[in-house]
């Protein structure tokens, strides 16, 4: 990929850029302090692509380039339904079972230690004891007497002192089939986003959503939860939106997946699994599509 020029302002990059995807020039445009950078990928159309530039900054009124947008749009869509397409018959296996690749997905397999090791040390809460420990994770501070948790503070304690707890409710699991669909779901997930995104992308998703989950739980029902469902729905619904709304980011959701993922979020509202923490499921979905309509949207206001 060559860089064939700058264009004052990232309105005119974006123009240009779309006149160039007319004419078969695929391209991108780079913010810079002094204007916006214009880049052509391929290296045989650097020369073509300068004269556009060159024609572009003498008349960029001109109406071919208005003209132009519409019909980049139409040759996006074009290339995101052929990408579309082709991703339904292809499935790379290396960025979910590969194991020479946990090294560069730090985030996630240290959630499911984490929350395997809690389920160990505390033993899933499964006696008087061990739900008195395990408090110490809670959303909230308890109150105990007598071995027992009689309450919790309000929430302003944890606010002054305790924010590990903001956080903390994702590793606790009550079963281990609650610990063992989480753990799937987190590892399949995760995977995808962490490999893509990165480490510290991944491990700030991961707070941001587990607070929101977290904090949609204490307001509905109250402090007594756990599980890292919530953050699994945020990792889904960035998934899922995220490769809706820009096919080329390598994100990518089965539709199947859609289905059972909502399917279960209705069916857990409904009281067909028992006490399940709904809105943790919610306010993470909610958290990790917005995270993922976040570059659509600054995209829109930057044009």
């Amino acid at each position: 990929m060559r860089e064939i020029g700058t264009v004052p302002n990232a309105r005119d990059a974006q123009r240009l850029a779309d006149y160039l995807l007319t004419l078969g020039i695929r391209s991108r445009v780079e913010a810079k302090e002094d204007g916006s950078s214009i880049w052509v990928y391929e290296e045989d159309q650097r020369e073509r692509g300068r004269q556009e530039l060159e024609q572009f900054l003498s008349a960029p009124s001109d109406a071919r380039y208005e003209q132009a947008t519409q019909q980049a749009r139409r040759l996006e869509r074009e290339a995101a339904a052929r990408e579309k397409r082709y991703s339904k018959n292809v499935i790379d296996m290396r960025d979910r079972w590969d194991t020479g690749r946990l090294g560069r997905r730090p985030v996630t397999m240290s959630l499911v230690a984490i929350s395997c090791g809690v389920a160990l040390i505390y033993g899933f809460g499964n006696s008087a004891e061990g739900i008195v420990r395990l408090s110490e994770l809670w959303f909230r501070i308890p109150v105990v007497a007598d071995g027992h948790v009689l309450g919790f503070a309000p929430l302003s304690a944890t606010l002054q002192g305790q924010l590990w707890r903001l956080v903390t409710p994702i590793f606790i699991h009550m079963f281990p089939m609650h610990l063992l669909f989480n753990m799937f779901a987190t590892i399949d997930l995760g995977s995808q986003v962490e490999l893509r995104l990165g480490t510290w992308r991944m491990l700030a998703m991961v707070l941001l959503v587990a607070i929101v989950s977290n904090v949609s739980q204490n307001w509905w029902v109250g402090p007594n939860f756990g599980g890292m469902s919530g953050v699994a729905y945020g990792l889904f619904g960035y998934i899922w939106i995220r490769s809706r709304t820009d096919p080329t980011s390598g994100f990518f959701m089965y539709p199947t997946t859609v289905m059972v993922m909502m399917l279960w979020l209705i069916l857990c509202y409904v009281g067909f699994f028992g006490s399940v923490a709904n809105a943790a499921h919610t306010g993470g979905l909610a958290m990790g599509a917005a995270l993922a309509f976040a570059p659509t949207i600054w995209r829109r206001l930057n044009l």
